[in-house]
């Protein structure tokens, strides 16, 4: 029985020692000034993958999503792209501010700060947005396309934005509650007039 045991333990110990030899770990990197975004592999050394960046972009921080794709923020935007270099998303900043930070949140959003007037921080989530589209919530559709086109072609400020979203989001609200208490003193009188409630 000593045997098997020391015989078990040993194959457990080659097992532990050779399975945590196949992992590398990766360095995602990119700064301002450096003309590219890399992941090096941390033992060897060796850029793996690299992204080059336009001509005047700085890239402020960069990071890896759950999914695998890179996150980056550059002086006019922020975007996430695949390691085919196909971009997924770009968010770009209005005129005369800058983006600073692109991070992944722990719940998978996006936080994206800007410089400038006004400065900006956001969360973006991808999966809120995914849900009103599938649940067809046609009038949140509406507000949101509304407030991408405001925005992004119309420079309309953010902040301005969430006000107004703020305002039809208390108009909705009071308009839906005033509409229950319609619809429950209808059914109270009906049930008054058949003779009792159900």
């Amino acid at each position: 029985m000593k045997k098997i045991s020391i015989f078990l333990y040993f194959i457990l110990f080659l097992i532990s020692n050779t399975s945590g030899q196949n992992k590398t770990e990766k360095l995602l990197l990119g700064g301002s000034g450096w003309n590219k975004i890399v992941i090096i592999d941390k033992e060897s050394k060796q850029i793996e993958w690299e992204h080059p960046l336009q001509e005047g972009w700085e890239c402020n921080s960069v990071a890896a999503t759950p999914d695998g794709n890179i996150l980056f923020s550059y002086g006019k935007g922020a975007k996430t792209i695949n390691r085919n270099h196909q971009e997924i998303w770009n968010i770009t900043v209005p005129d005369g501010c800058e983006m600073q930070t692109a991070r992944v949140l722990s719940d998978g959003n996006y936080l994206l700060a800007w410089t400038g007037h006004p400065a900006v921080i956001m969360e973006v989530s991808w999966g809120m947005a995914s849900g009103i589209v599938r649940e067809k919530q046609y009038l949140s559709i509406i507000i949101m396309v509304a407030a991408f086109i405001a925005n992004y072609f119309y420079k309309v400020s953010a902040i301005v934005l969430i006000l107004i979203c703020i305002a039809l989001g208390v108009v909705l609200t009071l308009y839906r509650e005033k509409k229950a208490q319609k619809n429950d003193r209808n059914t109270s009188q009906d049930n008054a007039q058949k003779g009792g409630t159900l």
